[in-house]
Formats: structure tokens, C-alpha cells, sequence
């Protein structure tokens, strides 16, 4: 399809079924159960009022209209990040090269085996896998009892009746699965029902959404079909949109011990977009701790690449992923523990090494917050995220991007990398 001129104006006024007759002294509006945000191709603009339109111009022709690019910032992460740790990807043990490290069981912050569909360019087009772990999984925790078709909730007004749920650690007896499931009713402030039973107790069980959210956002019963798999986006209408609450990527540490020899580790995951990728991570001999340069959404695997009988342990770190690609630092808009910050020190802009390798460091850039990351943060304080009354608390997390112009209008499905960075590898 061509260009479309019209000289407007343009309403968008949503779906307004529920608006009664009497409200407007005539009939109800025709409902539109697709109402949901607009999308628009490579951003939005603003004519220039100081030229003419030149309407018999534009169709078929390249550059004729003078227009001021309008993009607002992107928010990549809203969310308090678990506290990190050493050990909670993997605990101490001597490794064997070739034989992947015994991976660390739920914690705070922590979920396990976590089904996602690796990235396909037809969403959802894809064989679901299971993630080993996944990092800062979800948006909500519950108190869950087995067999109980409700759990409590610190605020059931970010649940909405048919949403797509995953809920970590209660899909089997043992809890070491999660529930896939939608939500059937909200019953109160703080409490909903499911759609089916959790088959484990957990007082803190970590909420992420699913990958299908049904025909309709009008739902008498969720009759919908169940999620597949966790997918952190937000339906409206038609549109999927990520979710900052779920969005939290961050980078791996890895620590030796005195007396040991050293050697590299390969970790293996998926990033927020459930792209493959991997980096490896070189330790020196004795005791040391070094950070992975990119950062990971779930982690499959860690393998050393050579033998000791030395402890070493794997953890996160206080570096966090972009999730658009960063070019300059004055493009970001970065707060931490409710301070905005001024300064480029923690922030390392997206690698264009192409292709990219397990030794290149993130395709969209990073951001440190602590000394924990091999760099310089731009604060003192480690994270330190905790469980309070089934919500996170603890030092919050926002990063927002401008995207230039010049990268907005290169992006076409056949080359992304102007927006979402090279492929990861």
C-alpha cells in the first residue's frame, strides 16, 4: 500500500461497549473488542508547519514532506532486582571440562525451569524448551496452596480475568515446575482465582505472564486456550507489548578460589527477546571474581572447558541489559534507588562486532549499578531486592531510550540491527 494523505483530523477513541445509552442520550457505541495502543512503522512525526503539504507529491516519491522525528523514550527495565549472589546460578563445586556445572535450585530472584519459545520471527511459531533458570522472573508473587484454586496477591488490579499466567514452583507435587493458567475471577484487592490448581504450596511464588492471551479481551469464563510458555509482554488489543516489570537481564559472575588453576566457563541462555546466545568467561588462577560482559534473561547451561579440583561458583551481578541498542549514553534515561543518574560511568554501549561471538560483549549495551560487574558503577549500592508481603522491595531500577532518528529509520524486518542490535550469538 501507498502513501494515504488527508488533511484529518484523527480521533482514536477505544472500545467503548460498556459506556451505557444514557450517558450519551442515544445508542451505544459499536463495541470493538480489537481496541488496544496504535503501532506505527519506525516511529511517529510531526509536520513541519512552515511548508506546504504538497499532497499530489508524496505518493511514489522519496523525501518530499520536512517532518520532526517524535519518539518517545522506550523503557527497557522497571523493576527491583534480587539482591545478587555469588552462588545462585550454581554453588561451589569442582568442575569437570565438558560436564556442565549442577545449576543452584529457586531462590529469590531465581526461578526454575521456566518453558520459553526461542525467538522466531512469527511469534509463538516456535517448539517450546525449558529454561534451566530465569533471572528476576515475573511481575507478582502469591501465596499458593495446593490443591486451592485461589492465592493471595499483594494487588489484584494488575491482574486482569483470562490472563495468561506462569507461576513458578507450583506445576507438580515436588514444586520444582511451574503452572501454567489463567485467571478466572478477581475476587478482592488481594486475592484471585485460577483456572487451575496449584499442585504445590509456595508462600512466594513468583507471577509471569504466558505466551497466549486468547480471541477476546471480553472474557466470560477463560475458555481461552493456556499458555504454552512465559512470555514477559502485556496484550492490548492486537498488540503485544513488553512488560518493564519482566524485564529485568543481567550479567553472570563466576568465582574461583585459592589454589585454583583457572580456566574459561561457556554459559549458555536466552536474552528478553528468548535469542540464543552464550559468552565465555575466562577465570584467572586463586581467588578472583570475574563478570560476563553480556546479559542473560535465563540460563541454560555452565560449562567449564577444563578440570579442577578447586570450588568455583556462578552468580549474578549488578550489571543489567538494554534492551534497545545503545549508542550514547545521552540517549538513556537512568534511575537507580530513586536517584536519577548524570553520568556515563557504569554505562557500555551496544557491540557491533559482526557477527557477534561468545567473546564480544552485549549487542544492545549494559548498564552497571555497583561495583559488582568489572567496571565502574554509577552508584555505591548493590542491589538488594527481598520479598515483602508477597511484593519486591529494595533499591528499583528504570531504564528509558531515546532512539535517534537516524537509527529508527533504518530498522526493516531484514535488518533489525539498528534498533535491537546484532544477532546474539
Amino acid at each position: 500500500m501507498g502513501a494515504s494523505n488527508a488533511d484529518g483530523p484523527f480521533y482514536t477513541y477505544g472500545n467503548m461497549a460498556a459506556v451505557q445509552a444514557g450517558t450519551f442520550g442515544f445508542a451505544v457505541p459499536d463495541p470493538n473488542t480489537d481496541a488496544g495502543p496504535n503501532g506505527e512503522f519506525q516511529g511517529d512525526g510531526l509536520l513541519d508547519c512552515r511548508y506546504l503539504f504538497q499532497k499530489d507529491q508524496v505518493v511514489g516519491r522519496t523525501g518530499m514532506v520536512p517532518i520532526h522525528f517524535s519518539m518517545a523514550y522506550l523503557r527497557s527495565a522497571g523493576q527491583i532486582p534480587a539482591a545478587l549472589s555469588a552462588t545462585n546460578i550454581a554453588a561451589a563445586a569442582n568442575v569437570v571440562s565438558g560436564t556442565a556445572m549442577t545449576l543452584a535450585a529457586a531462590s529469590v530472584g531465581v526461578a526454575a525451569n521456566i518453558p520459553i519459545i526461542p525467538f522466531s520471527a512469527n511469534i509463538n511459531g516456535g517448539t517450546v524448551t525449558t529454561a534451566a533458570l530465569a533471572l528476576d522472573f515475573g511481575f507478582a508473587f502469591g501465596n499458593c496452596t495446593s490443591g486451592t484454586l485461589q492465592i493471595t496477591v499483594a494487588d489484584s488490579t494488575v491482574f486482569s480475568v483470562g490472563m495468561p499466567l506462569v507461576i513458578a514452583g507450583v506445576g507438580n507435587a515436588g514444586g520444582t515446575v511451574p503452572l501454567l493458567t489463567n485467571v478466572a475471577t478477581i475476587v478482592d484487592a488481594t486475592h484471585i482465582t485460577l483456572a487451575n490448581a496449584p499442585l504445590a504450596t509456595n508462600s512466594t511464588a513468583p507471577i509471569g505472564t504466558g505466551n497466549i492471551w486468547g480471541p477476546s479481551v471480553t472474557w466470560s469464563t477463560p475458555a481461552n486456550m493456556l499458555p504454552t510458555a512465559a512470555l514477559p509482554w502485556l496484550a492490548g488489543g492486537p498488540g503485544l507489548f513488553l512488560d518493564p516489570r519482566q524485564a529485568i537481564t543481567r550479567g553472570v559472575q563466576i568465582t574461583g578460589v585459592s589454589g585454583g588453576a583457572g580456566g574459561t566457563f561457556t554459559v549458555r541462555g536466552w536474552d528478553i527477546y528468548n535469542m540464543p546466545m552464550s559468552q565465555t568467561i575466562t577465570v584467572a588462577s586463586g581467588a578472583n571474581t570475574v563478570y560476563s560482559l553480556k546479559c542473560f534473561k535465563y540460563i541454560q547451561s555452565v560449562t567449564p572447558n577444563f578440570s579442577d579440583a578447586h570450588n568455583y561458583s556462578v552468580g549474578t551481578s549488578d550489571v543489567f541489559g538494554l534492551h534497545y541498542f545503545g549508542q550514547n549514553w545521552d540517549d538513556l534515561d537512568i534511575t537507580w534507588a530513586n536517584a536519577f543518574m548524570n553520568s556515563n560511568t557504569g554505562f557500555v554501549n551496544g557491540v557491533t562486532t559482526s557477527p557477534a561471538t561468545a567473546l564480544t560483549g552485549d549487542v544492545r549495551g549494559t548498564i552497571q549499578v555497583s561495583a559488582s560487574g568489572g567496571g565502574s558503577g554509577i552508584g555505591a549500592s548493590a542491589s538488594n531486592g527481598t520479598i515483602s508481603s508477597l511484593a519486591m522491595s529494595g533499591r528499583r531500577l528504570t531504564m528509558s531510550q531515546m532512539i535517534p532518528p537516524h537509527l529508527a529509520l533504518a530498522a526493516f524486518p531484514s535488518a533489525p540491527q539498528s534498533l535491537f542490535g546484532q544477532t546474539q550469538a
